[in-house]
């Protein structure tokens, strides 16, 4: 890699502007912002069944993947589908690894040729872009080496030139910002930049989008590089930038099922608030154009669990052609609906400010013609009372909304890790509390039946779990205190 442009790059100012993890406005969040990855199969009553569900989720971009042999299969069948039905469709061209190492030779590259100008002649006039490399710094993915991509992009630049289409690259997998600045550099000394520049901003090996990550230097230097999910957007912006190419777009994020279980219970729920956290900063970062998540159905990553235990050998981010399993056997899990509100509530919106708290709390305010919006909550198994976030007032006039984007009867006694959406209409007075934080030394355990209370007496401040259905068990617990959980205790509790 391009040892001289990374160091002027890291070396530079640019990336570490203070403070650079945390979200900053005002911002307008793009309309549309969300998007997902989505495949079918051959069974054609797959493009109803996605084509509904992108409806129940009010998406309206979309990204395909597309290999030399869809011409003719259900691919093409189903991406003209999405076409007809109107989608901005992001055609994401991957030719199959033996073709991208045999790019030296004669007969590679006229297969990649003929692909490219077969794509570009059926599609060049319908699709909103074209996605040109998948997971370049994965060659045993993708065959890909630095060399071989920047031959396989200058083609690329070839075959469209004349043509009105637009082209994004290099989609590096993960955040590994050196291939970044390595393959922009090599870009820009080709004349060749792409118009967007495309990034799998994974976040989910730091667990949760908030927190520092701790797999590139340690855990002890970790808080020092402050490298979060806003912090890396912010960067991958800042590389564009520094060649030219402004619009960003995230093309492809999870958090698989298999890798949270590795450390926590309860997956399906932890994917699910990770899906709100995650695309609340994203669009608070002030960073990305678009963010996709993909697989839209899939056994480990899919807002929706295609039924079975098979997951393929060419990794979904690498190459998503096909929705595996029955239609019958599908399922939107909790992640789902997670995504579905965000997408309802965010696009379109402002970003104003990141509201000053202390300890795991968050609180990030939108902004529309017509009201104010936080997104409230707090890290895993933290939690934080609503009344010392904000006075009684300001709680009464706020509608609340679950992580879900139902609507709650009231704001919750406690914010959780679980988002919760409170809106204002633009002509009320949003106070906050002098001093807005987390409740130290306490942490709560997921999945379990009920709603933590927060209970304030005379000689108790503590936490009790209400059962469902059981509307005594608040007086009830006042007159038991060792049914409290007291605040001060000197070491973490944890409520089970």
């Amino acid at each position: 890699m391009h040892i001289r442009s990374n160091l002027g790059f890291f070396l530079s100012r640019a990336p570490w502007r203070s403070p650079p993890h945390l979200p900053a406005g005002p911002a307008s969040v793009p309309s549309p912002f969300f998007g997902v990855c989505v495949a079918s199969s051959e069974d054609a009553a797959c493009d109803d069944y996605v084509l509904g569900k992108l409806r129940d989720l009010e998406i309206r971009c979309v990204r395909v993947d597309f290999s030399p042999d869809s011409f003719g299969s259900f691919r093409e069948r189903f991406l003209r589908r999405l076409l007809d039905e109107g989608f901005q469709v992001s055609l994401h061209l991957v030719a199959p690894r033996a073709d991208m190492e045999a790019l030296p030779t004669a007969d590679g590259q006229d297969r990649w040729r003929r692909f490219l100008r077969a794509a570009f002649d059926a599609f060049g006039g319908a699709v909103e872009l074209f996605e040109i490399g998948t997971t370049v710094n994965r060659r045993r993915w993708s065959g890909f080496t630095v060399p071989l991509y920047l031959k396989a992009w200058d083609m690329a630049c070839e075959e469209a030139a004349g043509r009105e289409i637009t082209l994004a690259a290099p989609n590096v997998t993960d955040f590994e910002p050196f291939y970044n600045v390595t393959l922009l550099d090599g870009m820009r000394r080709m004349g060749r930049l792409p118009a967007i520049h495309t990034d799998n901003l994974y976040i989910e090996r730091a667990t949760e989008p908030e927190t520092f990550d701790h797999k590139i230097l340690g855990r002890r230097l970790a808080p020092l590089l402050k490298l979060n999910a806003v912090h890396k957007a912010r960067l991958l912006a800042a590389i564009g930038r520094r060649t030219g190419v402004l619009r960003n777009h995230s093309t492809h994020v999870s958090w698989s099922l298999r890798r949270i279980r590795r450390v926590l219970e309860h997956a399906g729920e932890q994917q699910a608030d990770y899906v709100a956290r995650y695309c609340c900063l994203m669009a608070a970062a002030n960073a990305m154009e678009r963010v996709y998540w993909g697989p839209l159905i899939g056994q480990r990553e899919g807002l929706i669990d295609d039924g079975t235990d098979f997951f393929p050998e060419v990794f979904h981010v690498t190459f998503y052609g096909r929705a595996n399993g029955k239609v019958t056997d599908y399922h939107a899990r909790p992640a789902f609906e997670a995504f579905r509100a965000v997408n309802r509530l965010l696009p379109g919106r402002t970003f104003l400010r990141r509201v000053r708290t202390t300890g795991p709390l968050e609180i990030l305010e939108f902004q529309s013609p017509d009201d104010t919006l936080h997104a409230v909550w707090c890290h895993n198994g933290a939690c934080a009372a609503s009344s010392d976030c904000y006075p009684a007032t300001t709680l009464q006039a706020a509608r609340a909304y679950d992580r879900s984007g139902r609507q709650l009867e009231r704001v919750p006694d406690l914010f959780t890790q679980s988002p919760v959406y409170l809106v204002w209409a633009d002509d009320a007075a949003i106070r906050l509390q002098e001093r807005v934080g987390a409740m130290p030394d306490v942490r709560l355990a997921t999945g379990t039946d009920g709603e933590c209370v927060h209970v304030l007496s005379d000689e108790w401040r503590g936490l009790i779990r209400r059962s469902p259905g059981d509307p005594e068990m608040r007086e009830e617990a006042l007159l038991l205190p060792e049914r409290l959980t007291p605040m001060s205790s000197p070491e973490s509790t944890v409520m089970r």
